[in-house]
């Protein structure tokens, strides 16, 4: 039975992605998210939700701006986010 609530790797490496662009260390963001390059290749990868809250922390720690989230989550695209993106992109409304 499972235990830990995992997530998607794919959340993770977008949120990578986007520390590298506001000029934090690639290798300091995968130190934070405790995770390697390998893990980052699994398409069907999953990880426990708590490295991709820990790799929020740093990055919110390193980059003191109120408008932090506002910022990283409006450069990503729907499709960016798997099923549940293609659900919204093909839904008129939320129900």
């Amino acid at each position: 039975m499972l235990t830990t609530e995992t997530g998607r790797i794919e959340a993770i490496r977008l949120l990578i992605e986007q520390g590298e662009l506001l000029g934090l260390p690639r290798t300091q963001l995968l130190g934070a998210a405790q995770v390697d390059e390998v893990d980052l290749l699994d398409p069907d990868g999953r990880v426990p939700v708590s490295k991709y809250w820990d790799l929020w922390r740093f990055i919110a720690r390193e980059v003191p701006d109120p408008d932090l989230g506002l910022k990283l989550c409006g450069q990503i695209q729907v499709r960016d986010t798997g099923v549940v993106g293609y659900a919204m992109l093909h839904s008129a409304n939320l129900r």
